[in-house]
């Protein structure tokens, strides 16, 4: 968690931390975290990420260089991550969802 999660949610942040809920039945994780966000720490997420493989589930991260917390609000990014999430979703064969039948 960032400190800004630290200080609005005070006693109860780490409750509401995605990484209590982990365990070894969690699904795939595709995540995004621009390095200049002040708002979520890149060093949560990387623990997720890092807790997540040792029970042997996938995690990928993808760090966007230069930008904040909007990151998505840049021209072009959304559509850049949009690519990455279709081949993500393609390769953990999360998609196509429905598939033709066989001739």
């Amino acid at each position: 968690l960032g400190q800004s999660q630290l200080d609005r949610f005070g006693p109860f942040a780490r409750d509401i931390s995605p990484e209590s809920g982990i365990d070894n039945q969690s699904g795939k994780f595709l995540m995004f975290h621009a390095d200049g966000d002040l708002v979520f720490a890149q060093a949560a997420n990387l623990r997720i990420c890092t807790l997540l493989r040792s029970m042997g589930r996938v995690c990928e991260f993808n760090n966007i260089a230069g930008l904040g917390h909007n990151w998505s609000e840049t021209p072009g990014t959304n559509e850049q991550s949009r690519v990455q999430e279709l081949d993500f979703l393609q390769r953990m064969g999360i998609l196509p969802s429905v598939q033709a039948p066989a001739p």
